[in-house]
C-alpha cells in the first residue's frame, strides 16, 4: 500500500511524535522514581526527627527533674549553713569549757581550790589529795567531752537528725 506524500509525511511526523512521547514518558517515569525515592527518604527523615523529638522530650523531663532537685538543694544550703554555724559556736563554747575544766583539774592536782567560775562541779571531789576521785571525775568529764564531740560531729546516720533531737547527758556532780 502506497500512501500519498502528505499522508506519508503525516505518518512520519506521528511516529516521531510517538517516539518523543515515549522518551518523555520514560523521563517522567525516572523522575517519578526519583520523587518516590525522595519521598521515601523524606519519610525516613521525618520518622527519625519524630524519634529524636521524643528523645528530646524525655531529656527535657529529666532536666526539669534535675533542676527541681538542685533548686531544693539550694534552698537547703542557708539552713544547713545556719545549723553549721550554730553547731560550730556550740562546739567552740564546749571546747572553752573543756579547757577551763582541764585547767581546774590541773589546779586541783597541785592541791589548790578549783576556780569559782566553773559551774556545777562537785567541789568535794577536789578537796584534799584524793587522786582516785579526781581521776574518776576526769574520766567522767572525758566521757562527756566524747559525747559532746559526737554531738558536734555526728555520724552519717545522725547527720539527718536535727541537733535539737539528740540529747547528751553531761553530769558534773556525783
Amino acid at each position: 500500500m502506497k500512501l500519498s506524500a502528505n499522508l506519508q509525511a503525516d505518518l512520519t511526523a506521528l511516529q516521531n511524535d510517538l517516539e518523543q512521547a515515549r522518551h518523555l514518558a520514560d523521563d517522567y517515569q525516572r523522575q517519578l522514581a526519583g520523587k518516590s525515592n525522595d519521598c521515601a527518604q523524606m519519610r525516613r527523615v521525618l520518622e527519625k526527627t519524630e524519634a529524636d523529638l521524643e528523645d528530646l522530650k524525655q531529656v527535657i523531663v529529666e532536666l526539669r527533674q534535675e533542676r527541681l532537685r538542685l533548686a531544693n538543694e539550694v534552698v537547703k544550703v542557708p539552713i544547713l549553713e545556719h545549723r553549721l554555724k550554730r553547731v560550730s559556736e556550740e562546739r567552740d563554747h564546749l571546747r572553752s569549757e573543756r579547757a577551763a575544766l582541764w585547767a581546774q583539774a590541773a589546779t586541783a592536782q597541785v592541791g589548790k581550790e578549783p576556780a569559782s567560775d566553773v559551774p556545777a562541779v562537785n567541789a568535794a571531789a577536789w578537796h584534799g589529795n584524793d587522786r582516785i576521785q579526781a581521776k574518776r571525775l576526769i574520766a567522767e568529764l572525758l566521757a562527756s567531752v566524747e559525747d559532746l564531740k559526737e554531738l558536734v560531729e555526728p555520724s552519717n546516720e545522725e547527720a539527718t537528725q536535727p541537733v535539737r533531737d539528740r540529747i547528751v547527758e553531761v553530769s558534773f556532780g556525783r
